[in-house]
């Protein structure tokens, strides 16, 4: 089946959207489908057309700001629509003052564009995609990928032109708790026109499934596909297990809706307790408290993915911070899963719904975000890494959870691309 894939967000871009497009879309090949995607030009990569694990991408300039960007790069390196793959980016911890200043005239384009700035890439993509077509026929089936919403926005417009059948691959709300509400009410309509255009809506956790038929109605569409995550690379575990400190990782992005400083606080005042913390940019009140000394905890900035993944796999326990007041499952939960070690997840609400997934497959330690118990937890755990018994009880190791692999859950997505096709 040939399938065209509209998704802002793809590698070498570490957006965890452009993670988790890359590997559905990885699979899809390996199940034997055809697969274009077409995405938009970042700094990562001053190239327009490349092919990752057999994925055809195709990178269309996002126009504003970000576009002029892009713009500057593919001048600066002389490179033509079919030039060599661009050097990998060198990951930094802040921006520079030019950084600084894209970032300020991005707010303030956002305030005035839904769902913000990116939105001026979707005409572009849809120029894009007729060419395509015009070149190589109509595609058997759309695939819109949220987030940002822009890529299920283009799908459905091409969708409404062409009558070919649309999968959206939403994976988690477009309202969501952190939509600006003077873009509430947008978001609402465009998720039940999503919901209404296609022929099935795949979703990252029940969870969000519920809500969206409580929203919207449309149990029939829902599939629920999660995060996932690939085999880990080899760990001695007796290099693990060679001092008494434990030691603690958390890699991921620190949102408003995750508060870590619970787990900072508890972390400082643990003897033998150690955390690193591998995230792109830290809160103003984590960087202070990290900079007043003697927390116990280290920030190493931006790491690529393999590295995240062997930081996962050299780790004692893995740390998860819940997202307050939301559905989703966020994608470390099971790339966590995946790396064979224990999860440590701090609970920040009785609706977190990644604290019902840890409990269920008892792949970890849930608390609740109170400093108090995270602290009596530690001094619990610090005790059990040193008796060696920190894994009794508990569900480790990747082959646990092979039907979070991607290499499962593509061929979960394959399945509803095909009965889609087939109706």
């Amino acid at each position: 089946m040939r399938i065209l894939v509209f998704s802002f967000e793809f590698l070498p871009s570490d957006a965890p959207q452009a993670l988790r497009v890359a590997r559905l879309m990885r699979e899809l090949v390996a199940c034997g489908h055809d697969v274009d995607v077409i995405a938009g030009a970042g700094p990562a990569s001053a190239v327009t057309y490349e092919v990752i694990d057999g994925v055809k991408v195709h990178r269309v300039n996002p126009g504003g700001v970000d576009g002029l960007v892009v713009w500057m790069k593919r001048a600066r390196s002389g490179q033509g629509a079919n030039g060599p793959t661009a050097a990998p980016v060198p990951m930094r911890s802040g921006l520079n003052w030019k950084g600084k200043c894209i970032q300020s005239i991005r707010k303030m384009m956002d305030v005035f564009l839904f769902p913000d700035a990116r939105t001026l890439w979707i005409n572009a993509a849809i120029r894009s995609a007729r060419v395509l077509v015009a070149d190589r026929g109509m595609p058997d089936l759309l695939i819109g990928s949220h987030e940002p919403a822009v890529g299920a926005m283009a799908a459905m417009r091409l969708a409404q032109e062409t009558g070919v059948a649309l999968v959206s691959e939403l994976g988690d709300p477009i309202l969501a708790t952190y939509t600006p509400r003077r873009w509430q009410q947008r978001a609402l309509r465009l998720e039940r026109d999503v919901c209404e255009r296609s022929a099935a809506v795949v979703l990252t956790s029940e969870a969000t499934a519920r809500l969206f038929d409580v929203r919207h109605g449309v149990a029939s569409k829902l599939h629920v596909i999660p995060q996932g995550f690939d085999p880990p690379p080899f760990v001695d575990s007796d290099a693990r297990k060679g001092d008494n400190v434990l030691r603690l990782v958390y890699t991921g992005r620190l949102y408003p809706f995750r508060n870590p400083m619970p787990l900072l606080r508890a972390v400082a005042g643990i003897p033998g307790c150690e955390l690193v913390l591998a995230a792109p940019e830290l809160p103003d009140d984590v960087e202070e408290f990290l900079s007043a000394g003697g927390t116990g905890c280290t920030w190493l900035g931006s790491v690529p993915h393999a590295e995240a993944v062997r930081l996962q796999a050299g780790a004692d326990l893995v740390v998860s911070i819940g997202n307050a007041g939301m559905t989703q499952i966020p994608g470390k939960v099971l790339e966590y899963m995946g790396s064979g070690r224990p999860i440590l997840h701090v609970r920040p609400d009785e609706g977190d719904a990644a604290a019902v997934l840890i409990k269920t497959e008892r792949c970890g330690y849930v608390v609740d975000a109170e400093v108090s118990q995270i602290s009596s937890l530690l001094v619990d755990l610090v005790a059990r890494k040193r008796n060696g018994t920190l894994e009794e009880g508990l569900v480790v190791g990747f082959s646990a959870f092979e039907k979070y692999s991607w290499r499962s859950l593509g061929q979960q997505l394959s399945a509803v691309c095909e009965r889609v096709h087939s109706e």
